[in-house]
């Protein structure tokens, strides 16, 4: 397994709703391992296998709801 960390900040998550929603649609990819989402900071730390997934993979899942990807950032 090769795991990395990214970081992504995203716009337009106001509610509880909004965290579960964008938490959901990471999870449903293949190769994530954690993801935790803060509302207060707008953030998304996702945890995954770079072998089984790209971070370019996980911001356009996000992309693709109606939520902005403002930036992303990679821990490891």
């Amino acid at each position: 397994m090769n795991q990395q960390t990214i970081v992504i900040r995203i716009g337009g998550m106001t509610c509880g709703h909004c965290s579960n929603y964008v938490s959901q649609i990471i999870g449903e990819l293949e190769g994530i391992v954690q993801t935790d989402i803060s509302l207060e900071q707008g953030t998304a730390t996702v945890r995954y296998d770079a072998d089984q997934v790209s971070s370019s993979d996980i911001v356009a899942a996000v992309s693709d709801t109606h939520y902005t990807v403002l930036d992303m950032q990679n821990l490891s």
